[in-house]
């Protein structure tokens, strides 16, 4: 009887349609962006995104608790990763709970530099202010986003620089990684710092 179950649980989870489709990865000044779909049918509890150089031993990266997929149509999730292995390839292993798995690599060259830093990085605790370096910027009116290492949207920025250097206020910030994407409508800027309370 308990190999019966058993071939029956197996044959169940065979037998389920894979919900993670178009499963992408790219990279830019060293920070990786994963993006898939979850395909149509029953909700799911979240999803979580591991990280290996092995292709063996991962380790989380990422993790949404939120209520997923939809019955009637295709939904979309991201995720970024801030902190790859440089100079090797980074394989990424995708969880949607309660059952799938999707696997997909990139390799990460060296970076080649940014054009904007921040200090000080990383931010500890007593810091609510990031300084803001944009290299050749001079004066100029830029825009753009704070991301968390989700790649979801945090606060719209809209600053003026005056000699290069500009700021934003890092109060509230939990723990983590995070992305600044500034622009002044002709040169993209981006880096990532590191807020530890």
């Amino acid at each position: 009887m308990k190999k019966l179950v058993l071939c029956f649980l197996i044959g169940f989870y065979v037998g389920k349609a894979q919900r993670i489709a178009d499963f992408n990865l790219n990279t830019a000044a060293n920070i990786v962006t994963g993006k898939f779909t979850i395909t149509p049918g029953s909700s799911c509890s979240g999803f979580t995104v591991y990280r290996s150089t092995d292709s063996l031993n991962y380790f989380q990266i990422y993790d949404s608790p939120q209520v997923c997929g939809n019955y009637a149509t295709p939904e979309t999730k991201s995720f970024s990763d801030a902190s790859p292995a440089v100079n090797q390839y980074n394989f990424y292993k995708i969880f949607l709970q309660p059952y799938d798995v999707a696997i997909q690599k990139i390799y990460v060259g060296k970076n080649q530099g940014s054009n904007m830093y921040t200090y000080p990085n990383p931010v500890y605790q007593g810091n609510s202010t990031l300084n803001l370096k944009l290299i050749n910027a001079g004066n100029a009116n830029v825009f753009g986003y704070l991301f968390n290492q989700g790649a979801r949207s945090l606060q719209k920025l809209d600053l003026f620089t005056s000699n290069d250097l500009t700021a934003i206020s890092v109060a509230g910030l939990e723990n983590g990684v995070y992305l600044i994407w500034l622009t002044d409508g002709n040169v993209a800027y981006s880096t990532k710092f590191i807020v530890l309370n």
